[in-house]
């Protein structure tokens, strides 16, 4: 049997084939298929391109009838509307193969914790915590950039563009946040901002969330207000992650973590750290979100 691992967020798509053994034999990168950004079209279209790259592709001969597609959707909720609908895209897209559907937490959780009890936190474009204990799941956050997804690579970017303007009208101290944007984005006058998000970039989710890379790099100079971001953004994931924790007795609960904001490191570990309860242990992932899929597909068999 072969097995494709599918980890689909906001901002890519990533398909990795698998044989028997774990083994990766294969790659595909592709834009997003959260049918928030790109419609339920857009996610048959993109999960069939990916799978069919891999046929075609695949440096081994697989036939469909030995192929297993494990899902990480982002999206994937409790919704039962939207369910349906994905479903019935995944189903389409996959033409007979068989298929799993996970969202991209469970899979991430299933990688990250090898399968253990713990949580698990997601931070990349959106931001939703999971945990797993003694067979029972619970989330916390997950309800989307227009009502939440605090602490998110999309909250921190548009947490960075409020700055930027308190900073134009001085209602904080220009710093380096100021000059890394004034340069990054080009500008000759900074209230050149308002067309740029609204006209150019269309206050698409995936491009507002690129500005925390720019408050990232603010903090590394030390600004104050890029810290300070930070240390919020820190602050409502650990708040995600408190929820969850209460249903542990134990202590040293593994608490694992996926997603770009995490590439910023301490600067976003730290104040997590700092807020959370003391019963849980930050955690790196054991292994990532498409091998958590790939383990669902091999229980399956």
């Amino acid at each position: 049997m072969y097995y494709i691992g599918v980890d689909a967020g906001g901002t890519k798509t990533l398909f990795s084939l698998f044989n028997h053994e774990g083994n990766v034999l294969y790659k595909v990168v592709l834009g997003t298929c959260h049918f928030m950004q790109v419609g339920y079209e857009g996610l048959y279209s993109v999960i069939k391109e990916g799978i069919n790259n891999i046929l075609e592709n695949s440096p081994v001969e697989i036939e469909k009838e030995d192929l297993i597609v494990s899902f990480g959707l982002a999206g994937y909720g409790k919704n039962p509307e939207i369910r349906a609908n994905i479903e019935s895209s995944v189903e389409k897209a996959c033409n007979g193969i068989k298929y799993l559907l996970h969202n991209d937490v469970e899979i991430a959780m299933k990688g990250a914790l090898g399968g253990k009890d713990g949580i698990v936190v997601i931070a990349g474009t959106g931001s939703i915590a999971f945990s797993i204990n003694k067979g029972k799941t619970k989330r916390s956050g997950g309800w989307g950039f227009s009502i939440g997804d605090e602490g998110s690579a999309y909250w921190i970017g548009n947490k960075t563009l409020n700055a930027f303007s308190k900073e134009v009208d001085g209602r904080l101290p220009k710093g380096e946040l100021y000059n890394i944007v004034m340069k990054e984005c080009g500008f000759g006058d900074p209230y050149e901002l308002i067309s740029y998000v609204n006209e150019k970039l269309k206050f698409k989710r995936e491009e507002i969330a690129k500005f925390s890379l720019t408050c990232s790099k603010a903090a590394e100079q030390n600004d104050e207000v890029a810290i300070s971001i930070f240390n919020d953004a820190g602050k409502e994931i650990a708040e995600l992650i408190n929820l969850l924790l209460i249903d542990f007795k134990e202590d040293n609960v593994p608490v694992s973590y996926i997603g770009g904001v995490f590439k910023s490191e301490e600067l976003i570990k730290t104040p997590i750290m700092k807020y959370m309860n003391k019963k849980g242990r930050l955690k790196t992932p054991l292994y990532t979100p498409e091998y958590g899929a790939y383990l669902y597909g091999i229980e399956e068999k």
